[in-house]
């Protein structure tokens, strides 16, 4: 699995909230250069662990991150915070693909709190105000698709069960069943065609 924060940082490049190239909002992961003055960093944080499986002994963990604005302005940094907070918020299922084309579902992230104002960090003449977001977050490699979702023009039968109106997805649908409503793809290259 690659680093949560590194996730984190790629979600807000394709959600338009940092930009990777651009001066201004300038987004890094795990360190802040001196330039630019307006700029946001992802870290990597404790997260909170919520047990094992006991066959396997595997640890389940939530991982943490945090995320930091710099800003000359007060309220301009305040408000960037503010927009990633609540875009966070909103997260439901997003699938992220990082730069080696690696896919991640990012079922939700929590915050711990609210925005967190660090304090001013002085350099040279330059006096920038940070703020802080910390959250933990639910995620998982690979697609995970809802296939309720996916089947568009689908009906239920008589038991409740969706059917595509497409014949040779409904043939798809009787060949492999839907014991569960949450199937796993490990590539994003997948269509129906392929599939049936």
């Amino acid at each position: 699995m690659n680093s949560p924060a590194n996730i984190i940082w790629q979600f807000l490049l394709d959600e338009g909230l940092g930009m990777s190239t651009h001066v201004a909002w300038r987004t890094y992961v795990g360190f802040f250069p001196t330039d630019p003055n307006e700029a946001i960093c992802v870290y990597d944080t404790p997260g909170k662990q919520d047990g094992r499986i006991m066959r396997t002994g595997e640890q389940i963990i939530h991982p943490g991150i945090q995320i930091q604005v710099r800003g000359i302005e007060y309220l301009v940094a305040w408000k960037k915070a503010q927009a990633i907070a609540l875009r966070l918020d909103a997260v439901q299922r997003e699938i992220i693909a990082t730069e080696s084309d690696v896919f991640y579902t990012l079922h939700n992230v929590s915050r711990t709190g609210d925005i967190m104002h660090l304090g001013v960090e002085d350099v040279g003449n330059k006096r920038r105000h940070m703020f802080a977001i910390n959250a933990v977050l639910t995620i998982a490699q690979g697609l995970e698709v809802d296939m309720k979702q996916v089947l568009a023009g689908a009906f239920a039968d008589p038991n409740g069960n969706i059917i595509p109106e497409d014949p040779a997805l409904a043939a798809v649908y009787y060949q492999i069943g839907f014991s569960s409503q949450l199937w796993t793809w490990q590539t994003a290259t997948l269509t129906w065609e392929e599939f049936i």
